[in-house]
């Protein structure tokens, strides 16, 4: 949930940012690949490398140094870029997929949730969302809730 954040602060390495996050988050596609196809490593590094750099691509050409509320926006399409084909066939590691782990009995609502949250963390209302999803999630497994101030 981090990873629009980073995106957004980075000044002229959202391309790292992006590679970063994605490679980690696809580390297994690997041995998948070799392990599905009965192929060598090789063939799952050539299609983790090739899945990387669509990805990468996407989150490099909409980055800008625009103002916060236009990074949004460029996260925005990112996102829905990422989320069709073509390039939704290699987005399996889209941040909006934590949605199902973050808030699995929402439904929808934790859909819109994700992604709203996701929206605001490019922004400089950032430490807001990371809050409210937070508290969001620990009341949804009855775990002490997010608390700023000792009211």
């Amino acid at each position: 949930m981090l990873v629009p954040a980073l995106w957004a602060w980075s000044q002229d390495r959202a391309a790292s940012v992006a590679m970063g996050y994605f490679l980690a988050a696809s580390r297994g596609l690997r041995q998948g690949v070799a392990t599905f196809f009965g192929a060598s490593v090789w063939a799952g590094i050539l299609l983790w490398g090739a899945a990387s750099v669509c990805f990468v691509a996407v989150h490099a050409v909409r980055w800008s140094p625009r103002p916060a509320s236009q990074k949004a926006f460029c996260y925005l399409i990112a996102a829905v870029l990422m989320a069709v084909p073509p390039f939704g066939i290699v987005g399996w590691a889209h941040p909006i997929r934590a949605a199902g782990v973050l808030f699995p009995e929402w439904g929808w609502w934790g859909l819109a949730a994700t992604a709203t949250g996701l929206l605001v963390m490019t922004t400089k209302a950032w430490p807001v969302a990371a809050i409210a999803l937070a508290d969001a999630w620990a009341r949804l497994f009855g775990l002490p809730r997010v608390t700023v101030f000792n009211l």
